[in-house]
């Protein structure tokens, strides 16, 4: 069940991917809400079904490398060249929906609030160490409808099972990882 109010955490500015600065201040006088790129979370497996990370100096080739793991780890169990695999196969289109849905993800934003004001953590992460201040958004308005709780989870596997009735809603914008569980988040 929804909490009747959600909250986001502000500093006074965020300097946006271009390098230009955008005052948060503006989301209370402007009345709007800033949506996140997934790509700019500050959690690696942030609704990414990708690599794991084990803590060791092979993360790096992990990351860089994920988006052709799949071709090439398919084309060696095949016996063929990456160019031979065929899109009518199984396992094929399995790996090329995975590859969409991170190019998806690329394209989408995410806004982010937590069910809980008081958290000294969030308000060391995301409001400047406890400098700036934390919006409160009624659970009734429009922009929040079709909000939902984060799964903390061990690996983004885990929920590719779950499905949402809003077709456009895909489970993986709704999971992190454990280490992340005090955040209490709903998107």
């Amino acid at each position: 069940m929804m909490p009747p109010i959600l909250y986001r955490y502000r500093p006074w500015s965020v300097v946006k991917a271009d390098g230009s600065e955008r005052k948060s201040i503006g989301e209370i006088e402007e009345r709007f809400a800033y949506f996140s790129s997934p790509l700019r979370f500050n959690d690696p497996q942030d609704s990414l079904l990708g690599p794991e990370f084990v803590g060791g100096k092979g993360d790096i080739d992990r990351l860089a490398f994920h988006g052709l793991a799949d071709a090439l780890r398919l084309a060696r169990e095949k016996g063929c060249s990456v160019t031979e695999l065929d899109r009518r196969d199984p396992d094929v289109r399995a790996k090329v929906s995975a590859y969409e849905r991170r190019e998806a993800r690329s394209k989408t934003c995410v806004l982010c609030l937590s069910w809980d004001w008081r958290s000294p953590l969030m308000w060391t992460f995301y409001a400047q160490e406890h400098k700036r201040f934390c919006l409160g958004y009624s659970a009734d308005s429009k922009l929040l409808r079709r909000a939902r709780p984060v799964l903390y989870t061990h690996s983004p596997e885990d929920v590719l099972h779950l499905k949402h009735t809003a077709a456009r809603d895909d489970p993986l914008s709704f999971c992190k990882s454990t280490d992340w569980q005090f955040e209490r988040e709903w998107r």
